[in-house]
């Protein structure tokens, strides 16, 4: 509705006008396609219910484990720097929980060494050492290889990491399952 200097104005077309438009505050329902050209902020809480708007970063967290070919990949780890406690103790730094049996199953993360000596990784099952720790001093990320691991429905599949006193730290990322599943199904 255009209105120039002189037009007459009805109560009932400014009031329809006005019931166009969002505002600021309150409930409101908005039909239609709308395209925005930056990307919306969201209020920092998570979402509760069904519907609601989910930030990026709880995504992330949330839903890390995705699915191809029967093959189970959990890979949307970002580059962290493991916050560990460098006193020679083996210290949980990453779970997944399996909601399927596997078997002669392979597991990948890549390691970077921040410090200058070695450093230990160890997958676990449950909370039990599964197989043989691998060892590195490598000062850039190096993938580690874990192969023929086993595991039943609902078992957690962890990552261990032990620093030596210290170590500045080790960064990790790419956290990855692979193997074949009847039903390839995971939670976090």
């Amino acid at each position: 509705m255009a209105i120039t200097a002189g037009d007459e104005i009805k109560a009932s077309e400014v009031n329809a006008e006005f019931n166009k438009k969002v505002n600021n505050t309150g409930n409101e329902t908005i039909a239609g396609i709308k395209t925005f050209s930056s990307i919306p902020v969201l209020p920092a809480s998570n979402p509760t219910t069904d519907n609601e708007a989910a930030r990026k970063k709880y995504v992330d967290d949330k839903m890390i484990i995705s699915f191809s070919d029967g093959v189970i990949y959990a890979a949307v780890d970002e580059e962290r720097t493991a916050d560990l406690a460098k006193n020679d103790v083996w210290e949980k730094v990453r779970e997944i929980q399996v909601l399927n049996a596997g078997s002669g199953i392979t597991i990948k993360v890549d390691l970077l060494n921040g410090g200058g000596s070695t450093y230990n990784a160890q997958i676990y099952i449950n909370g039990s050492p599964f197989g043989s720790s691998q060892t590195d001093n490598n000062s850039t990320y190096t993938t580690k290889t874990f192969t023929g691991i086993s595991f039943v429905a609902n078992d957690y599949v962890q990552l261990y990491l032990r620093v030596p006193s210290g170590n500045r730290g080790m960064g990790r990322r790419n956290f990855r399952i692979y193997g074949q599943f009847a039903t390839a199904s995971a939670t976090r």
